[in-house]
């Protein structure tokens, strides 16, 4: 009482308008902080101290976090426990951040902290979060439980049939990447509850929130025509528009499509200088290592057709750190046509192997 007379006294406005605005203004200075620190979280420096515009950028969470906002609590959290060192700051600290937020209902914690739980393997923790966020209807709980059961941990036997229904229920609540999940165990045939539409339909839905995901999966049904006509244009157009996003196994495809997709009948024609673009985004990503030693495979075999060999090796070795078996082989390969070469008295092309 004695605050809203003041504020109309003051301000000429009640106190929840004040505090309203105040919110929205913390709201869009930390969305602003959060845009600023995306590419380096979680960050990594080598062990060094973070930069200075990241030091301010904590500065501005903390501040925001002072004066009460859960969102910027949550944040504080998860940058403290995936790069707290480089802060000056602890796991602990991170940790105790992310239970504070979950203690004041914030709806995300109990994802996060399950999620935090599972990297660490301290299962029984984290499927305490995750079903605590479920029955909060919480989707990306949802979605992390359904790994679980897909995987199986111990004491979790895998159980596709179970991990079905959260996907289920994840996609419902609007989790596009559920859908994906979803839809993809669907057409591997492990369950036999059926979709709540066709594939077609939900990919197409999960497309429409930006889902790269769903993308590449919709992009390959209609490559193959399975489950719809196929249509090689609207392919090929999904996987560049997943590959422009960051998908690693569109960045691999539009790398084969900018090779030989003409010959296989998509509407591209063979431009190797674009295919090694593509080649190149695949090998540099970090999100799937399997594609990684694909695309340094393929990118040391165009340099083994330009007969750079030692190029071609050093992208062959990648390929092999990277667990991929044809690179392994391909080293060889490439190293019998180096003494070929030299044999007959030839020098092989010089190159750069490096992206």
């Amino acid at each position: 009482g004695e605050l809203n007379a003041y504020c109309h006294e003051k301000f000429g406005v009640p106190a929840v308008e004040i505090l309203e605005a105040r919110k929205e203004e913390l709201t869009a200075q930390l969305e602003e902080a959060l845009q600023a620190a995306a590419p380096f979280m979680p960050f990594n420096n080598g062990g060094k101290a973070a930069p200075e515009h990241l030091l301010a950028l904590e500065g501005i969470l903390r501040r925001i976090a002072g004066e009460g906002s859960l969102d910027a609590k949550l944040q504080l959290g998860l940058l403290y426990c995936t790069s707290g060192r480089h802060f000056g700051h602890s796991e602990d600290e991170g940790l105790s951040w992310l239970l504070g937020a979950y203690k004041q209902n914030h709806s995300d914690a109990p994802a996060e902290l399950g999620v935090y739980f599972v990297r660490k393997g301290e299962w029984s923790k984290a499927l305490t979060y995750l079903r605590k966020g479920d029955k909060q209807g919480c989707p990306l709980s949802r979605f992390q439980l359904a790994q679980i059961y897909m995987q199986g941990v111990p004491g979790i036997p895998r159980s596709p049939s179970k991990a079905f229904g959260l996907y289920k229920r994840a996609s419902k609540s609007g989790y596009p990447l559920a859908t994906v999940a979803m839809v993809a165990l669907h057409l591997d045939n492990e369950v036999p509850d059926k979709l709540p539409g066709t594939a077609i339909e939900l990919l197409e839905e999960a497309v429409k929130d930006g889902c790269k995901e769903a993308m590449f999966l919709l992009a390959d049904l209609y490559e193959h025509g399975e489950h719809g006509p196929q249509d090689l244009y609207a392919a090929f157009e999904l996987y560049h528009a997943a590959a422009s996003l960051g998908s690693a196994e569109s960045q691999l495809k539009m790398g084969h499509l900018n090779k030989a997709g003409a010959r296989l009948g998509f509407p591209v024609k063979q431009n190797l200088a674009e295919a090694r673009y593509w080649y190149t985004l695949a090998a540099a990503n970090p999100s799937d290592p399997e594609v990684q030693g694909k695309a340094h495979f393929c990118l040391g075999y165009g340099l083994l057709e330009e007969c750079i060999y030692s190029a071609a090796i050093e992208q062959f070795e990648k390929a092999a750190q990277l667990g991929c078996v044809e690179g392994e082989k391909a080293i060889l390969m490439a190293a019998e046509a180096t003494s070929a070469m030299r044999t007959h008295g030839e020098s092989p092309k010089q190159g750069s192997g490096e992206l």
